[in-house]
């Protein structure tokens, strides 16, 4: 920025708000009683690059109040390959795994970063996908970590959804020996929200979690039953015969 009588000053990467500070400083050696105004007209724009499974990849031109979804926009979003949880950008020298897809499932701000200057983004293929039915009404195959567990991935998508049964097991539906054989793991759903006892997923798992036949038929016992208050189905019993 060129300035009468102080000259050349040097504004790269720096707020208006901190320039106006250093400037204030140096014009009223030149300016006295002078009051001036900083105005951004346009944003400066500039170069990233973005490549791997996404529709168009290639250069595009960005602002510095840019964020990677209007990135996205303009590119045309993931190919039906691209990972939503790995994507890979090089800034500064140095590798930052992005997890885009807790921005798209959640808003986290922190999953969708403002574009900088020399930014390099890549969309790596979906290494591991699961199916999550039952309770959940997913249509698709989700992502998933490596290694991530069941109930991370419950977690996730915001925990059980209010039809999800404790009173009927869980199964994972998982392939094995090379696509040869099924194996069938039964999985307790109230000890993977505990913690406890949680599988670790798989590539190709299948998982089902029942639902409630009918959830106005619950009831919850207190008192002399002891402190557990959880709702719980007794089908057929009378008051006299629930353990």
């Amino acid at each position: 920025l060129f300035v009468p009588k102080l000259g050349n000053f040097k504004v790269y990467k720096k707020s208006i708000s901190d320039f106006e500070k250093e400037l204030s400083k140096t014009i009223i050696t030149k300016y006295l009683d002078t009051n001036f105004i900083l105005t951004l007209l346009k944003p400066r724009t500039f170069a990233v690059i973005i490549s791997g499974e996404i529709k168009s990849s290639g250069l595009y031109q960005a602002t510095p109040v840019e964020r990677f979804s209007e990135l996205l926009y303009k590119c045309g979003s993931f190919s039906k390959d691209g990972s939503k949880l790995y994507i890979e950008l090089l800034r500064n020298n140095s590798k930052i795994i992005i997890p885009y897809f807790n921005f798209e499932l959640r808003g986290d701000i922190t999953a969708n970063p403002i574009i900088e200057e020399g930014d390099s983004y890549f969309i790596p293929k979906i290494k591991n996908l699961v199916t999550l039915t039952g309770a959940f009404k997913l249509t698709d195959p989700v992502e998933i970590y490596e290694n991530e567990k069941l109930s991370d991935l419950i977690n996730r998508y915001g925990g059980l959804p209010p039809t999800a049964s404790f009173f009927e097991p869980s199964y994972i539906y998982r392939i094995i020996d090379n696509r040869q054989n099924m194996e069938v793991v039964e999985v307790n759903l109230k000890k993977v929200m505990e913690g406890t006892d949680s599988p670790v997923l798989q590539n190709g798992d299948k998982i089902i979690i029942p639902v409630m036949e009918d959830v106005q038929k619950l009831v919850t016992v207190k008192g002399a039953f002891g402190s557990d208050s959880t709702p719980a189905s007794f089908k057929g019993d009378s008051i006299k015969t629930i353990p």
